[in-house]
């Protein structure tokens, strides 16, 4: 889940993400459901309360989101925690030569 703890630039990244895994399917939505949805997630990765939606499409729509920025920030995590570790060592003038 999202939280307080989630570093300030991940919130950045994810709406491209959000917005462009979803694009299809939001063609079918009007407006103001591409607002209600935007404006929950945005509140979900602040950390804040969420609304409930009165619509079951919104809600259908939302769950599957909801799974989707989870995802997206536990790979996130994932690459962070990779990277602390220093990443892949570098190759030496004789590893290039063996992959021949």
């Amino acid at each position: 889940m999202v939280n307080e703890a989630t570093p300030p630039h991940y919130k950045a990244i994810w709406f491209k993400c959000f917005v462009t895994k979803f694009d299809d399917d939001w063609k079918d939505l009007t407006i103001d459901e591409r607002k209600e949805l935007l404006y929950t997630a945005v509140l979900y990765v602040r950390g804040e309360s969420l609304p409930k939606f009165d619509n079951r499409v919104l809600t259908t729509a939302w769950n599957i989101y909801k799974r989707e920025i989870d995802k997206d920030l536990r790979s996130y995590q994932s690459k962070v925690e990779n990277g602390k570790k220093g990443g892949r060592p570098k190759k030496t003038g004789t590893d290039v030569l063996d992959n021949f």
